[in-house]
């Protein structure tokens, strides 16, 4: 039966051509970030679990390959082998001005760096077995 309602839905979807009705891999969170995975986003090629790196909201002059309609841009990237890969969830713009009025005007969100610190000692170790040397700290 459930997979007759994802059927149906998605068939209902593909006719709705402004916005999707039912977004089943997607749920809004109603803070800064706007929008999180239903699914694990795990590493194509490593298979570890993958990092929220940054939030962009386009409302306006939607320019990208994957869509033109409003959508919140999601980056997420592996910690240990850097694969990078970014999603469009589609959404109304009303709930992305809300997102946008939560982030004090920014259309742009990064996650604070202290939540990238475990990341940073593993691209170190990584520099190291590669010939470099030193790090944050010389600079």
């Amino acid at each position: 039966m459930r997979n007759f309602i994802k059927r149906l839905a998605t068939r209902f979807q593909k006719k709705n051509k402004v916005f999707p009705l039912i977004n089943t891999t997607w749920r809004r969170t109603n803070d800064i970030i706007g929008h999180e995975p239903l699914f694990d986003i795990k590493c194509r090629f490593c298979g570890s679990k993958m990092v929220l790196r940054f939030s962009h909201i386009l409302i306006e002059n939607v320019w990208s390959w994957a869509t033109t309609k409003p959508s919140n841009s999601l980056g997420f990237k592996c910690p240990k082998c850097a694969w990078f890969v970014r999603f469009y969830v589609e959404d109304e713009p009303r709930y992305l001005k809300e997102i946008i009025e939560q982030r004090n005007g920014a259309n742009l969100f990064y996650p604070r760096y202290e939540e990238w610190a475990e990341e940073d000692k593993e691209i170190e170790k990584q520099l190291k077995a590669l010939g470099y040397w030193g790090g944050r700290d010389d600079v």
